[in-house]
This record gives structure tokens, sequence and C-alpha cells, in this order.
């Protein structure tokens, strides 16, 4: 029977080495592949990062954009609404006006009216006064010849 050949202790050593070697480049290997993807991957979530920031930033525009709009349609609407406020104002006061015009017009001529009467009134009672006396003279002149 032969023997096999015998395993040195040297070359079970190298063998070893040989085999740790391997894994070491393998380890190697791996972890810059891994940092390759770990470097893929920040790069890729700075990128997403970034255009976050960016709809972010053009979203919160168009935000103010119409913020902006919105405040300038509220004013117009005040100003307009003010303005009709205005103009109202002044028909009711110009309305006003003409009818205390009307009514004080009412009242001078009521009361020139009221004066004329009493004018009359006195004109006429002093008539029936003088008509008074001379039936009063008339028939006393009848009664004496």
């Amino acid at each position: 029977n032969p023997e096999p050949p015998a395993i040195t202790v040297d070359s079970l050593v190298n063998s070893v080495k040989t085999v740790l070697g391997q894994l070491e480049t393998q380890e190697r290997r791996y972890r810059m592949a891994l940092k390759e993807q770990e470097d893929q991957l920040l790069a890729n979530e700075i990128q997403l990062n970034n255009r976050l920031r960016g709809l972010l930033s053009t979203l919160e525009a168009e935000e103010r954009l119409n913020s902006i709009d919105q405040v300038e349609a509220w004013q117009n609407t005040v100003e307009e609404t003010s303005k009709i406020i205005i103009f109202l104002g002044a028909a009711s006061l110009l309305v006003i006006l003409t009818f205390v015009f009307l009514v004080t017009q009412d009242v001078i001529k009521s009361q020139q009216y009221r004066m004329e009467l009493e004018s009359a009134k006195n004109y006429a009672e002093g008539l029936l006064k003088s008509r008074e006396q001379f039936m009063n003279t008339v028939t006393h002149d009848l009664r004496s010849p």
C-alpha cells in the first residue's frame, strides 16, 4: 500500500494562506461593490432630495402666486364695492337733499297760503263789519227819516 503523499505543514499553511488571501480578495471586492452601491444609493438620494426641493420650491412659488392673485382679486372686489357704496351714498344724499328742499318749499308755500287766508279772512271780516254798519245805518235811516 502506498501511502498518500504526506501533506506538509508548510504546504497546509500555504494552502490556508492562499484560501485566506482569496477570501480577503473576495471580501475586498465585496466591500468595494458594497461601497459602490452605497455611493450609488447616496447619489440617488441626493438626486431625489434635489428634485423634491425643486418640486417644493415650485409648489411654494405657485402657491405664493395664487395667493397674490387671490388677494388682488379680493382687493378689486373691495374697491368695486367701495365705489358702489360711495355712489349709493352720494345718490342717497342727493335724494335726501331733494326731499328736504321739496318739503321746505311745501312748508313755505303752506305758510304763504295760511297768511293769504288769514289776510283774506281779515278782509272778509272787515267787509262783513262794514256791511253790517252800512245795513245798520240804512235801516236806522229808514226807520227815522
